[in-house]
């Protein structure tokens, strides 16, 4: 610089220049302290020091952190900024002292400060455009993240809705089990009601038996009527033998009408006594076969029973559990969609318990299936031994049929 090398011969002292120049910088120093701008003169190396690379957001907690990280940053960046705009401008407002080598230190002074201020001006506006990129990048990671978050909420809601359709259908199967079982009980009462009437039947033919036996009796009496009679005409005519020779041929006559009369009857009661020793037998089958009827009726309403109310626990325990497993599954998908607006990070932990619940709701509903076509099988087995029961009944009323012709 060429005011340097003047030289004013009227200096009274040389020597005291250094000291004067020593006395202007710390006088600087000391109204840029009490100012309160940071001090930039002394150190020549001194830089902001950034995050080299911020590495790839994966959580919530990191991208939020990162955030405050730079809002951080750029609030230092501009309080720099504001705070070196401050000292340039009390450094030029500042007026100029007339002695000349006071004049060219602060000359000199400012000089220097202006450029190391344009230095750090030029550092932290780089590194604030270097902030501005990586917030930039990581408004854009966000945005990714929330696309990916909501395409899962998504899914959450789709899996749900596809839960609640699964329990519809199984609520409507539950209704067509409880629907069978109803008929199944009709058809029970049914039976019963059959069987009342065989029973009264059954009375019908033992009055039936009582009535033939009745008949055998009078048959067995005018027997003994007849053998009676026999006696008196044998008597008589033993008494009367002389006067009734002329009658002979005619008693003679009525004693072959009295011996067929006789051995009709016999045959006819010998043709009874096996009738009724053949009814009697058919009784006693009937009988059995009643006993067999009564003793299977008890058993089928028994089991009918025990059946009804082992499937109407089942069915209120199934019911309980689809409740409680809906509800559980509703809480939780609600939980999960507020913790994933709030926590990124535990979406993919939610996701996987919802796929379990999922899985574990149609293993369920695989034994429900199970439980039913099982259901479905013993109703048609109690629909064959009803055919049964009443092939047997048609069978008896056959049989009755018969002992009414006979």
């Amino acid at each position: 610089m060429p005011l340097r090398k003047r030289k004013s011969p009227e200096r009274p002292a040389s020597s005291k220049s250094p000291e004067i120049s020593r006395s202007h910088v710390n006088s600087i120093k000391e109204r840029t302290s009490s100012v309160g701008l940071p001090s930039v003169i002394p150190n020549s190396t001194r830089r902001v020091s950034f995050a080299p690379n911020l590495p790839s957001m994966k959580t919530s907690q990191d991208i939020g952190d990162s955030r405050i990280s730079l809002k951080t940053l750029l609030n230092a960046i501009k309080t720099m900024e504001g705070r070196l705009e401050g000292k340039i401008e009390i450094l030029a407002s500042r007026p100029l002292i007339n002695d000349e080598s006071p004049n060219f230190l602060k000359r000199d002074s400012v000089k220097s400060i202006l450029e190391r201020s344009k230095e750090e001006l030029s550092r932290t506006v780089k590194c604030r455009n270097a902030a501005l990129k990586e917030s930039q990048k990581l408004k854009e990671d966000l945005e990714a993240v929330e696309d990916r978050e909501n395409k899962k909420v998504g899914n959450f809601q789709r899996q749900l809705a596809e839960a609640k359709e699964d329990n519809c259908k199984v609520t409507i199967m539950l209704e067509n089990v409880l629907a069978s079982h109803s008929k199944m009980q009709g058809a029970l009462e049914k039976v019963q009601i059959e069987l009342g009437r065989r029973d009264s039947e059954i009375a019908g033919l033992k009055k039936e038996r009582d009535l033939n036996q009745q008949r055998v009796q009078k048959l067995e009496a005018e027997v003994d009527q007849w053998q009676a009679r026999m006696l008196v005409m044998e008597d008589q005519h033993n008494s009367e033998i002389e006067s009734l020779q002329k009658a002979l041929g005619v008693a003679r006559e009525d004693n072959r009408k009295l011996a067929m009369s006789l051995e009709q009857a016999l045959q006819t009661n010998n043709h009874l006594q096996t009738k009724l020793d053949h009814i009697q037998e058919q009784l006693e089958s009937k009988e059995l076969e009643r006993q067999n009827l009564e003793t299977f009726k008890d058993r089928m309403t028994e089991e009918s029973k025990v059946e009804a109310e082992l499937h109407a626990e089942h069915i209120e325990a199934l019911r309980k559990q689809f409740q409680t497993e809906r509800e559980t599954a509703k809480k939780v998908a609600q939980r999960e969609v507020a913790e994933l607006k709030k926590a990124l990070d535990e979406a993919n932990f939610r996701s996987v318990e919802v796929y379990r619940t999922n899985r574990e709701l149609r293993q369920k509903l695989a034994e429900l299936e199970k439980i039913l076509e099982s259901n479905k099988e013993k109703i048609k087995n109690q629909k064959t031994q009803i055919k049964l029961h009443l092939s047997a009944k048609a069978n008896n009323a056959q049989n009755i049929e018969r002992m009414k012709v006979v």
